[in-house]
């Protein structure tokens, strides 16, 4: 479809949004940001690549339409009735779907079927007796969010890490046709009907197959983790255990907590927060408020490393499968790359079952004060970790923080506090500072981007912040240690051409790791050498023996 008939379709629905409404929802201002797109200069956005992104714009626009009217009601056999007065008018007025159409279904995998699912059929006592489901195992409920369904590749890594790491009943929930991008107020509202028939199907299971409501853990991203939510209060917030990964903010910020994930929806709600940017200004889709016993926020809960920002990641989404560097649909890599830091809860939290790393979280009042490496000591409720194991650690409560690698495996082992003094008078540089460890015999920590985006502006003010790797000083041994800076300049309009000769200069270096108090450090000055655009100059600095202190 042509750019025209886009518009010629879908302008008439921007009449109905405010000017405001619209602007905040897509962080357009929409004549600026399609300017901003030629400003990529990028050969291989074409035609269509601006036709999707255009529609996917028209979606997330539409995710703040009203046009529904409250003193509404809705009744269905079984599940019953739902109306849109307050406080569940958060859905712009929407009303759950009917049952039929929405089609939620609820597969059942175990140790006996690890690929082939039984159908578990709240409506149907029978579907309990043939299934394989057996009271004596855990179980683990798991719900996608917007636009997702049970073939998701995360939904079917999160099935198979469970039934890898233990015995357990393995219950995907797919609510596919409820939760289309396209409709998202009726998304939202569909969070009660899929928590409602979540409650019959547990009720049903308790019944006839002996569950425990105890024994149950509810795993849901974005607005499944409302759904989780809402079914532990129909529940009579007796469920065992509830994990928010990334819970969905639109619609869901700032109202009651029956309508939203909240600490008193089961006996232990933990949450992991990677998507918390303001919505109406930057299209972050997670929830940055505290919901549970315990929050985790990734690297601050916003922007995670290796994500571009909203609607650069959806450009870059768009360029990767015209290029072919992906086997996933067009539209899914538009919205993955858009979503790139909200789909990094559930990839997170999988990491977690099964990894021998921990993500080891530290209580800290807000992220700056984390940044500033004043949080390392653990306090009377102590660290924990995120993800699978955050029950380990019941006594640890309120907002936790945590680092990470920009790209898979995520965990690290070690924390390290690192200061980079630069040298008074440094200009302004854009580019990256990446970090490796190494010593004589070989081994070495993997790289990591300090800034944990490909671009950033540097300047004459010192580096202070907390890294994690994957090795510790005492695994690389403490002689002959080699710490390496590599810093990557990226082009901008000052150096096109790569006529200007830029230079980094960086006065000192030091890196204390965290749990031991052992430091290294190199108080030499250090000149970066200066280099064209795109080429990668590296500081290394041998450790002498004598300079790393306990």
């Amino acid at each position: 479809m042509s750019i025209t008939r886009i518009l010629s379709k879908d302008l008439r629905s921007f009449q109905r949004f405010p000017v405001q409404t619209f602007r905040g929802a897509t962080d357009l201002r929409m004549i600026g940001w399609f300017s901003s797109v030629s400003d990529l200069a990028h050969p291989e956005i074409s035609t269509m690549a601006i036709e999707m992104t255009f529609t996917v714009l028209l979606n997330l626009a539409a995710m703040t339409a009203v046009s529904l009217v409250s003193g509404k009601e809705v009744c269905y056999p079984v599940v019953g009735c739902f109306n849109n007065d307050a406080p569940f008018n958060n859905a712009d007025h929407a009303l759950p779907s009917n049952p039929l159409e929405l089609g939620t279904k609820f597969h059942l995998y175990t140790w006996e079927k690890t690929e082939v699912p039984t159908s578990l059929v709240y409506t149907q006592p029978v579907s309990i007796t043939k299934s394989n489901f057996r009271s004596d195992r855990p179980t683990k409920v798991i719900i996608h969010g917007l636009n997702n369904s049970e073939r998701s590749q995360w939904i079917i890594d999160m099935r198979r890490a469970f039934l890898k790491q233990g015995d357990y009943n393995v219950i995907v929930v797919h609510w596919h046709k409820g939760a289309r991008l396209s409709s998202y107020p009726e998304a939202s509202a569909n969070v009660r009907m899929v928590a409602t028939q979540i409650k019959v199907l547990l009720k049903l299971l308790q019944r006839i197959a002996g569950l425990q409501l105890e024994d149950v853990h509810l795993i849901g991203h974005s607005l499944g983790a409302h759904v989780s939510g809402y079914a532990g209060t129909l529940l009579g917030d007796k469920i065992g255990r509830i994990t928010g990964l990334d819970p969905a903010e639109p619609n869901f910020q700032h109202i009651p907590f029956v309508i939203r994930l909240d600490p008193a929806d089961a006996q232990f709600v933990d949450v992991i927060h990677t998507d918390g940017r303001d919505f109406a200004n930057t299209v972050g889709f997670g929830l940055a408020q505290q919901s549970g016993h315990i929050d985790f926020y990734v690297n601050g809960g916003a922007n995670q490393k290796g994500c571009e920002d909203g609607f650069k990641g959806l450009i870059g989404g768009i360029i990767k499968s015209l290029r072919g560097q992906t086997d996933i649909s067009l539209l899914s890599s538009a919205g993955k790359g858009l979503a790139c830091s909200h789909g990094r809860a559930h990839a997170i939290f999988i990491e977690s079952i099964n990894s021998n790393c921990r993500f080891k979280s530290f209580p800290c009042e807000d992220y700056e004060t984390f940044l500033r490496g004043e949080c390392y000591g653990c306090s009377s409720s102590g660290c924990s970790e995120a993800g699978f194991h955050a029950d380990d650690h019941p006594t640890a409560k309120g907002k936790h923080y945590l680092m990470t690698y920009a790209k898979g495996p995520f965990c690290g082992e070690a924390y390290y506090n690192l200061v980079i003094k630069m040298k008074p008078g440094q200009s302004r540089l854009k580019g990256n500072i990446y970090l490796e460890l190494r010593n004589k015999t070989g081994s070495r920590s993997r790289k990591i981007s300090l800034m944990g985006r490909s671009m950033v502006e540097l300047g004459h003010k010192d580096i202070l912040m907390p890294i994690v790797l994957d090795k510790s000083l005492q695994e690389l041994g403490r002689d002959d240690l080699l710490l390496e800076l590599t810093y990557k300049e990226v082009a901008d309009m000052s150096n096109w051409w790569g006529l200007s000769r830029h230079v980094l200069y960086i006065e000192a270096v030091k890196l204390k790791e965290v749990a031991t108090g052992q430091s290294l450090a190199s108080r030499k000055q250090m000149r970066g050498l200066s280099v064209h655009v795109e080429n990668v100059f590296t500081l290394k600095r041998q450790i002498p023996k004598g300079s790393i202190s306990g």
